[in-house]
């Protein structure tokens, strides 16, 4: 079956889904027992359905849904419960149908592929080169980054923002859109000021990037490994002095003015 129909499918089976939660939600329920029992065999029902025809990381994800107050009324139970479980299907049926390729592979082509050795897999069964793009305030030299990736060198690059929050915890949502991709490139630019004192009436003044690029960096680093991440560094920012190991290019103003540099680490990379 090819990525388009199970793509269709999983979208007909999660309508489905959001029809008989709307039903149990609109339907009325003399004791919170009854209104409990329902949601729970659809809940059993809808996790079952999503592990199998979407992925089991998703089923769990339906799974941990919960409702986190004191229920003292039925039926603010039953609304709240089918608002959480609606985001969450309607969340992932955008992403799906933005992005069916991270849910399904396509059994036609692999029915027609050669035979292979399964100790020593075609490079094409490997997961498609994807950067993400850590990045801090300058959010135009990072859409310049990207756009240079994809127009120079066919790469194609992402951002955390470019994907739905749905139901997921921001952390949550990074870890997602991480693991799609296969490398990472770290721009450094100085987005916060900083001021400290070094001994008794002597201050140090200097320009660092946000917390968020230093976390996703070691995040990054701890996943892919040192050598699938490299640093951008714009020059006036400051950086400490425990991440010199990972590779880096550097500019002035604008990324392109570093393009032969980040040129250079993409062929370590072995994109180009």
């Amino acid at each position: 079956m090819s990525i388009t129909n199970k793509r269709d499918d999983a979208l007909k089976l999660i309508d489905a889904l959001l029809r008989d939660v709307l039903g149990i939600a609109t339907a009325s329920y003399a004791t919170l027992e009854s209104a409990d029992e329902k949601l729970e065999r659809w809940k059993k029902r809808a996790v079952k359905t999503i592990s199998v025809s979407v992925s089991q990381e998703e089923g769990n994800d339906l799974d941990r849904i919960s409702y986190d107050q004191i229920v003292t009324h039925p039926g603010k139970y039953i609304h709240d419960m089918h608002l959480k479980y609606k985001a969450f299907l309607d969340a992932l049926k955008e992403d799906i149908s933005k992005n069916p390729e991270m849910y399904f592979n396509d059994d036609d082509a692999e029915n027609n592929t050669p035979e292979q050795n399964v100790s020593n897999p075609s490079p094409d069964t490997k997961k498609p080169s994807k950067i993400f793009i850590v990045f801090g305030h300058d959010e135009l030299n990072a859409l310049k980054l990207k756009e240079m990736l994809r127009d120079r060198w066919g790469i194609e690059a992402v951002f955390m923002k470019d994907r739905p929050n749905g139901f997921y915890a921001l952390f949550d949502k990074f870890e997602r859109v991480a693991n799609e991709c296969t490398h990472a490139i770290i721009l450094t630019t100085p987005d916060d000021f900083v001021e400290k004192q070094t001994q008794p009436g002597v201050t140090q003044s200097y320009h660092q990037p946000r917390p968020n690029v230093f976390i996703e960096l070691g995040w990054f680093a701890a996943k892919f490994g040192r050598d699938n991440l490299c640093i951008f560094h714009k020059k006036e920012a400051e950086l400490p002095t425990d991440i010199s190991g990972i590779g880096r290019a550097e500019f002035t103003n604008d990324v392109n003015d570093g393009l032969q540099e980040i040129e250079k680490e993409l062929q370590q990379f072995g994109l180009i």
